[in-house]
């Protein structure tokens, strides 16, 4: 016999290196399953909190979602519980700083002086006018200042930029 028949194997002339596969993306948060209207409610005090705190709220809203509820920024995505905890925590911080918001307005109401002062003082610091925009330490830092010298002396002080 000249010519035996054998088969070759089937072996594809070209073959491609498989690819690993790609890393599969992180699952997106979930909102609760259901709203409840207490769920809603929280929701919507957040929002309020982050609008009337301004900067403030919005950096505590963002410090607490990173370090304790997974990074997102949506209230509606995260538990009642982690919502009414934030709002306890910004109304006891709040409840402080109120006093002295309602003394920083009685210093403006009181005279042009200390109307022009307190403006003088956030311009000095690139700051907003609205008292309830500032943290403690700024509204504790004027009144110490109008106590012990501008109230007598008007607004001559020169705030210095720190």
């Amino acid at each position: 016999v000249l010519f035996r028949s054998f088969s070759m194997p089937q072996v594809p002339l070209f073959s491609t290196p498989q690819a690993p596969p790609l890393p599969q993306p992180p699952p997106l948060p979930q909102a609760p399953p259901l709203l409840t209207p207490e769920h809603s409610m929280l929701v919507d005090r957040v929002k309020f909190m982050l609008e009337e705190y301004g900067d403030l709220g919005r950096v505590a809203w963002q410090r607490a979602c990173s370090t304790q509820s997974g990074g997102s920024l949506d209230p509606a995505m995260h538990h009642p519980s982690f919502l009414a905890s934030f709002v306890e925590e910004c109304a006891r911080l709040g409840a402080g700083a109120e006093a002295l918001v309602q003394e920083v307005k009685q210093v403006q109401r009181s005279s042009p002086a200390g109307k022009a002062a307190w403006d003088q003082h956030c311009r000095a610091q690139r700051r907003l006018n609205d008292p309830k925009k500032h943290e403690v330490w700024f509204l504790q830092q004027f009144l110490d200042w109008w106590r012990d010298s501008g109230s007598k002396q008007g607004s001559q002080k020169q705030w210095q930029k720190k």
